[in-house]
């Protein structure tokens, strides 16, 4: 069975990438990528801010999307991010320098490099 994919937010301006794993309504009845930004410290209207997820592709793979219309297309007027910011969160991850935050709200260093 592969395992679920991950909401990511991007903050641009200080080139910090945050990973949570968000459901709708999981924090205060928000979006995944509002939850996943306000428990990293942000609101989804910050400037600078992008969001997408990572999904599991099989065999420890993973692919990653720009895709939100809950920060990208109601702050940008489109739901995709753009390329250059997609390829700058792809190599974080493939370096392992991101942040992991959790439901409860506590954000960590990233423990593994991602096989993008």
């Amino acid at each position: 069975m592969a395992s679920k994919g991950r909401t990511w937010v991007y903050d641009e301006k200080n080139d910090k990438v945050y990973v949570g794993n968000f459901d709708p309504g999981t924090v205060d009845s928000h979006t995944a990528h509002a939850s996943l930004a306000k428990n990293a410290g942000y609101h989804r209207t910050d400037e600078g801010l992008y969001g997408g997820s990572v999904k599991h592709t099989g065999s420890n793979e993973w692919e990653v999307a720009g895709v939100s219309r809950t920060i990208n297309e109601l702050k940008y007027g489109d739901k995709n991010a753009p390329p250059e910011v997609v390829d700058r969160v792809a190599d974080k991850l493939a370096q392992g320098d991101y942040k992991t935050v959790s439901k409860a709200g506590s954000v960590n260093p990233g423990t593994k490099k991602w096989n993008l």
